[in-house]
């Protein structure tokens, strides 16, 4: 009798094959899934319109480019109808039997596979659709835009041939532009002839950019040889003579070298007129507004040295007025000065102000005194002697300034001194009145200290009185005396 099998083992068999049945119909399942979506995707991309969509060239002139493509787009989805969508229905024949054989990795391989090829007829399509959108495109814009461009050359022409005074000699190069423009129509024409609309549509596209260019040229060229033949050089003229008439009257202009630069303008101009006439603008028109700054540049500076003038001729005797003034007070106050040294002592670093006031006077005054014979002799501009003379004003209001903090240092030098006098006769009046009520008191036992305080506080008195008797008077020490003094005889009574 034989030994029978674990039943804990049976029921495993039991579990791992139903497993694998399991697994096995989940994965067919899921394969055949995917194989229903690639069909459902190949016959998507059979049923596209895109015979339909070739067949829209046919009414267009079959020749040339337009031919080649045709053939081309036609064999290309040929070729997708019987190689590579057949293709795709073989192999997924393929993907079915692996799947019912249990061969899942190569079915899925297969589906890869599929994919791939659908993907790439996809995007040939795609491309095939796009090439002949932008030819038929093409030949529906080209017949609606070859209208509005002719028509715009047709203007252009007029305009020439009317105005064609106002061109000059760009008339030729203009002529020859319009004449290559033609040409592009014979070739654009040509080109539609043969069918080759994407040919066509580039030549069209160029002759448009050609024909832009050139209207903005021809709007621009009249208005540029206006500038550069009558505009500019009138004012050239203009500056030039109110220049020689400034001279004439006595301005000197040396410095703004105003003929070098007018003659490197009208030099310009020259060069400006050529590429005009060559119809290069753009360079020109740049020149032409630089041409009007510096132009206005030069006005403004001959239109300063007119304000200058003016300003010189109103400022410079009411300098000399000031200077005349500024001279004979610094000349009082020099005398005041001596006349207070001989009763006070003045610091030096005081002297030496004096000093330098008369010192800037003196160089003030022999800048004036040049300055009028600038005026007078024609040496300099009106607009250097504008800045002199502001200078000057200026220098006399620092001066004018000095001046004043010196005169009132001078008076303060007497303020102390009657302050001092009063303050001195103010201290004696205390004191005597002090001793007088000692005096009066008679009283004994008064400490010895204390008289001693008063004896000291008159002798610090005395000292005050003799130092402001001294000449010359030095007031620093007599107020540093003056303040023991007061601390004396404030400390005795």
């Amino acid at each position: 009798m034989g030994v029978g099998l674990p039943m804990g083992f049976i029921i495993a068999l039991i579990v791992l094959l139903a497993a694998v049945i399991l697994y096995g119909t989940w994965s067919r399942k899921k394969i055949y899934k995917n194989i229903d979506r690639l069909e459902s995707w190949k016959i998507e991309i059979m049923n596209r319109p895109v015979t339909d969509e070739i067949s829209k060239v046919k009414r267009l002139k079959m020749d040339g480019q337009t031919e080649m493509k045709f053939e081309t787009w036609r064999s290309e989805w040929d070729d997708i109808i019987t190689v590579e969508l057949p293709e795709v229905e073989e192999k997924l024949f393929e993907t079915e039997d692996a799947a019912d054989k249990f061969r899942f990795r190569r079915a899925n391989a297969i589906l890869t596979d599929i994919k791939g090829i659908l993907n790439h007829v996809e995007e040939r399509i795609d491309g095939l659709l796009m090439d002949l959108e932008q030819l038929v495109t093409s030949e529906e814009q080209n017949r609606e835009d070859i209208v509005s461009v002719k028509e715009a050359y047709h203007e252009a022409k007029k305009e020439l041939l009317t105005n064609r005074r106002n061109f000059q000699k760009a008339v030729i190069p203009i002529e020859k532009e319009l004449q290559e423009i033609d040409n592009a129509f014979e070739s654009y024409d040509n080109e539609s002839e043969k069918g080759n609309y994407l040919e066509a549509r580039e030549t069209l596209l160029n002759a448009r950019k050609r024909l832009d260019s050139l209207q903005v040229k021809m709007n621009a060229i009249p208005a540029l040889f206006t500038e550069l033949k009558t505009t500019l050089p009138e004012q050239i003229k203009e500056l030039r003579d109110g220049y020689r008439d400034m001279l004439d009257q006595g301005y000197v202009l040396e410095h703004l070298t105003l003929d070098e630069e007018l003659e490197g303008l009208e030099g310009r101009l020259g060069s400006l007129v050529f590429e005009v006439e060559q119809t290069e603008i753009g360079h020109s028109q740049e020149e032409i507004k630089d041409i009007h700054e510096r132009l206005e540049m030069l006005y403004d500076q001959l239109e300063q040295e007119v304000a200058s003038r003016k300003f010189v001729v109103k400022q410079a005797p009411s300098v000399k007025e000031q200077i005349v003034a500024t001279d004979n007070e610094v000349a009082r106050l020099k005398s005041e000065t001596e006349l207070v040294q001989l009763s006070y002592r003045i610091e030096q670093e005081d002297l030496e102000i004096q000093e330098e006031l008369e010192n800037d006077m003196e160089q003030l005054k022999k800048k004036f005194r040049e300055t009028e014979e600038a005026v007078r002799e024609q040496k300099e501009s009106f607009s250097m002697l504008q800045e002199k003379l502001e200078g000057m004003k200026d220098r006399l209001a620092v001066l004018e300034g000095r001046r004043s903090e010196h005169e009132e240092m001078l008076r303060t030098l007497r303020k102390d001194e009657l302050k001092a006098k009063e303050t001195l006769s103010s201290l004696r009046k205390q004191l005597i009145e002090a001793k007088r009520l000692v005096q009066k008191s008679n009283l004994p036992g008064i400490p010895d200290h204390h008289l001693a305080d008063l004896e000291l506080a008159a002798e610090k008195l005395d000292e005050v009185e003799e130092r402001l008797n001294e000449k010359p008077l030095e007031m620093a020490i007599v107020n540093r005396i003056l303040d023991e003094a007061l601390e004396e005889v404030g400390s005795s009574l």
